[in-house]
């Protein structure tokens, strides 16, 4: 999970299609990917929960990005599967809570800085 969360901060978008499940990886391109992430500036990651048992294994994470001058969080519950000796991501579905944030000037940065938004993201 961390290293598809790190891929997408340097828009390295070729391995996150290598990094799908073998199964749907025919339904995802690299423009797909490109598309989705036009513009989008990742700032934190937070994985709440991680199990696994066998080949089948299961995070939950809040992902925070900016896009404009917004802030918002993905939370999502994912599946992955063991090939061989690797995890691959197969599937996610999206929590009620994901969209966008409401920051003020003294909230806590969304970044996951510990500083207040106005000493922090929101210079």
């Amino acid at each position: 999970m961390r290293s598809r969360y790190a891929a997408y901060c340097v828009l390295n978008f070729q391995y996150i299609v290598d990094t799908y499940a073998t199964s749907v990886r025919k339904e995802i391109t690299l423009q797909d990917i490109e598309a989705s992430a036009q513009g989008t500036r990742w700032t934190a990651l937070n994985v709440v929960s991680s199990e696994s048992s066998g080949t089948k294994g299961q995070v939950q994470f809040k992902a925070f990005y900016r896009l404009s001058s917004s802030f918002y969080v993905l939370h999502e519950l994912s599946d992955f599967v063991k090939e061989g000796n690797r995890w691959f991501y197969s599937t996610g579905i999206i929590q009620e809570d994901s969209g966008e944030l409401k920051v003020q000037r003294n909230s806590p940065c969304p970044c996951l800085s510990q500083l207040k938004y106005k000493r922090c993201c929101g210079k």
